[in-house]
């Protein structure tokens, strides 16, 4: 009897990879830099420069609360699973999955990062967690070389 080539589906909690893992949002870098017209009327009117000061102050302020928010890493458990072994021009489907025993909705990016023979681009994905239901994505791939390749690591944003 041959060994199977379908991969094995596969499932690990997730884990941070430097100490502060976490990264502003575009929204909190927007509100950032509209602090900035703050400076406009300072300009003229020094005393209303202090507005600015308590505005980034603010904004920053919120960003290190949502950050203080997110469930452990512990607590998010990410998973693939493969439709079927990857063959050249058949198409493989990839099932993505975040379970999550956090207390909120987490409204994750999954990065799959899979080798240049399998996909030209690392698939990105939105998806949101709900807590305790599994949330899944599916992609699908067409290899274009022949090999044994390894697959990479997901990352959660």
């Amino acid at each position: 009897m041959t060994p199977s080539l379908h991969p094995e589906a596969i499932s690990a909690p997730a884990r941070r990879r430097r100490r502060f893992a976490f990264g502003l949002t575009p929204r909190a870098i927007v509100l950032l830099l509209l602090g900035l017209l703050w400076l406009y009327p300072g300009y003229f009117y020094p005393a209303v420069s202090w507005g600015f000061l308590a505005w980034e102050i603010l904004v920053l302020l919120l960003a290190s609360f949502d950050a203080f928010s997110l469930p452990n890493p512990a607590l998010i458990t990410i998973g693939r699973r493969w439709s079927n072994a990857p063959a050249l021009d058949g198409h493989t489907e990839i099932e993505l999955s975040v379970l999550q025993q956090g207390r909120r909705i987490l409204n994750c990016r999954l990065i799959d990062d899979l080798p240049m023979e399998l996909v030209a681009l690392p698939a990105t994905h939105r998806l949101q967690a709900f807590p305790g239901i599994p949330a899944t994505v599916r992609y699908s791939i067409t290899p274009t070389e022949r090999g044994d390749w390894t697959a990479g690591s997901v990352f959660i944003r």
